[in-house]
């Protein structure tokens, strides 16, 4: 189960039970509270702890009292670093206002004298005007907490698990049709010339956890077809005409791939009775991983091929194509016959 953390930030002493009632609210939303009581960050390294603490947290919560707290030499306080760091560094944030807060607010605006701690206190807390809000008798700290995490987006939240060996096995058999890292062997088409077809391999480079499978990198070779040898299933490249290829790219959950890619071309040739030259290319990529099934009695044998197309925004943006990948030769081999064979006695060179 994917877990999730909240960075708690205030001054200490002034609201020990405000800070109490905030991490039992977290903890019976499971949510776990990340807390440095008594802790003094008057130094700027002690300070890049907590920044290294409020980066893997998930939420980050203020609570406001009516003390500024300790300052460092520059005279801000760390309760206050801690949420100019948070808000700019776009952590999900959220700012709760005690009574004693709102007291002080009031007592500033009815120009009472206040001490250099209130007014910065009152300063700080004037800065802040999005995403607070006031704890009272009919808005207890528990509901507040409930609310808040009944309207956050905890998909956008990394999170983190806590998983066992046997875990972690089960969800890679779960997810087998997402592990796409290794070598596939590809097919390169052109709409707007029928007679085009160039192969080579793609590398797709995967962090397979829960975390990062979705982000995918590609690298391909793309060849003319010099000869076929039928018995063997191969196909035997012409390494002059090459164009190589990558791309970054994010895996959806119904099995879509959609990316940028850049190509450098390194001879020239005949495109559309155009000469097309060498040189570099962009465009986009959209794949969907679909099983493979090759007239196999009808029933995919739980191999995958990926299928879709490209199309080349910069330096020309008319070119358009379908690209098939396998991750066999053989495969590959089998699908050309099957559905190419014309092209592909016709490349040969």
């Amino acid at each position: 189960m994917k877990r999730y953390t909240a960075f708690i930030s205030s001054t200490y002493a002034d609201l020990v039970r405000e800070r109490s009632e905030v991490i039992d609210a977290l903890m019976d939303s499971n949510i776990i509270p990340v807390c440095m009581e008594h802790f003094t960050a008057s130094s700027s390294e002690c300070f890049h702890k907590l920044e290294k603490l409020i980066d893997t947290s998930d939420l980050f919560i203020l609570i406001l009292g009516d003390r500024y707290g300790t300052c460092g030499d520059d005279g801000i306080s760390i309760t206050e670093k801690e949420f100019r760091y948070a808000r700019k560094n776009h952590s999900l944030y959220f700012v709760l206002r005690t009574k004693s807060h709102r007291d002080l607010l009031r007592r500033s605006d009815d120009g009472e004298e206040l001490t250099e701690d209130e007014q910065k206190m009152v300063k700080f807390g004037e800065s802040i005007t999005d995403l607070c809000q006031d704890i009272s008798t009919r808005m207890p700290i528990s509901k507040i907490i409930a609310q808040l995490v009944g309207s956050t987006d905890f998909d956008q939240l990394k999170g983190w698990y806590r998983e066992t060996k046997e875990d972690l096995e089960k969800w890679e058999r779960a997810n087998t049709r997402y592990r796409l890292e290794g070598t596939w062997y590809h097919v390169h088409l052109k709409q707007q010339d029928k007679s085009y077809l160039r192969v080579g391999t793609v590398e797709i480079k995967q962090n397979f956890n829960r975390n990062e499978y979705r982000h995918l990198f590609f690298e391909g070779q793309n060849y003319s077809v010099q000869d076929v040898d039928h018995e063997s299933h191969c196909l035997t490249y012409n390494y002059v005409q090459n164009t190589t290829w990558s791309g970054e790219y994010f895996l959806k959950n119904d099995r879509t791939i959609m990316g940028l890619y850049k190509t450098v071309r390194y001879f020239d040739g005949m495109f559309c009775d155009k000469n097309v030259g060498e040189g570099a290319y962009s465009g986009l990529h959209e794949f969907r991983v679909k099983s493979l099934d090759l007239n196999r009695d009808g029933k995919p044998d739980g191999s995958y091929f990926i299928a879709g197309s490209f199309h080349d925004i910069f330096p020309t943006p008319t070119k358009t194509g379908q690209i098939f990948m396998f991750r066999t030769p053989e495969e590959r081999y089998e699908f050309l016959m099957k559905f190419y064979k014309d092209i592909l006695e016709g490349a040969q060179k």
